[in-house]
């Protein structure tokens, strides 16, 4: 992940914590266009953990959705959010 989107999750979770509202509405799509998850009430946790140091490490972002949608042309579970799936 680039600096750029590091700045701008920091400042998604900044704005949350002094108006307590940074909904998100977050998509993603495979390759094909074919599955698609998606959720209209995602919020960025908190900020990732930084490290200091002469090496390149990650920052690990989590983002939960509240609700969720999963679409998969050709399956029948589609109108299913991924909890529901998980445990049919």
């Amino acid at each position: 992940m680039t600096s750029e989107v590091n700045a701008i999750l920091s400042s998604i979770v900044s704005i949350d914590r002094s108006t307590g509202g940074a909904c998100l509405n977050l998509s993603l799509i495979d390759g094909s266009g074919q599955e698609v998850f998606s959720s209209n009430e995602a919020y960025v946790q908190d900020d990732a953990d930084r490290t200091y140091d002469n090496t390149i490490s990650e920052r690990v972002w989590t983002i939960e959705c509240l609700t969720s949608r999963w679409s998969d042309k050709g399956d029948v579970r589609n109108n299913l959010s991924i909890f529901e799936r998980l445990f049919r």
